[in-house]
């Protein structure tokens, strides 16, 4: 929907690099990006051109909200064997899988998948249902990595609430966040 090469991420970033340093902001920035599991994205797959972050090659991607991929698993076993680490972005938003945390389970289980959780979900940002079920994977020690999602200037408002919110602080006491490992 939005393409956006790596070529044309990387010349943005270095862009955005020479404005803090210029600016004299001491900040430590990295660059990756989400991708939209589809037919492009496979393709970009095999080529290897794809942006990562970490030292482990964490690879964030999404998937539809509503049609459940057909082959995930093949998917995440293809971004394995590209020598990624697949990580699934807010996984609290596939209605496919809210019959049962069980689904979640399964999905880490069999296939060693991460989960970064949008942290905005547990402010009812979306509903209050994707909220019910953020809070869940949550409560079972699912989530690996916590990201804000922030593309508007409303989203900080939710994120503001979000960050005071109980189940934010549970989140990091139930569960191995991993994106302190990144700094």
């Amino acid at each position: 929907m939005f393409p956006n090469p790596k070529d044309t991420i990387l010349h943005e970033f270095q862009k955005l690099k020479e404005e803090v340093k210029k600016r004299k902001i001491a900040i430590e920035l990295e660059v990756a990006a989400e991708y939209y599991a589809d037919e492009s994205f496979e393709k970009l797959l095999y080529k290897g051109n794809l942006l990562s972050f970490g030292k482990e090659d964490y690879l964030l991607f999404e998937l539809s909200y509503f049609t459940k991929p057909q082959d995930l698993e093949s998917m995440i076993y293809e971004i394995q064997k590209a020598g990624y680490t697949p990580v699934l972005a807010h996984p609290e938003r596939y209605t496919y899988f809210h019959d049962s945390i069980d689904n979640y389970k399964r999905l880490k289980e069999v296939t060693d998948v991460l989960f970064q959780l949008n942290i905005v979900s547990i402010a009812n940002y979306y509903s209050k249902q994707i909220a019910k079920i953020a809070k869940g994977l949550i409560d079972a020690g699912l989530i690996d990595f916590m990201g804000s999602d922030t593309h508007k200037k409303r989203h900080t408002t939710y994120l503001k609430q979000t960050l005071s919110d109980t189940y934010y602080k549970k989140s990091l006491r139930k569960n191995v966040i991993l994106n302190n490992k990144l700094l």
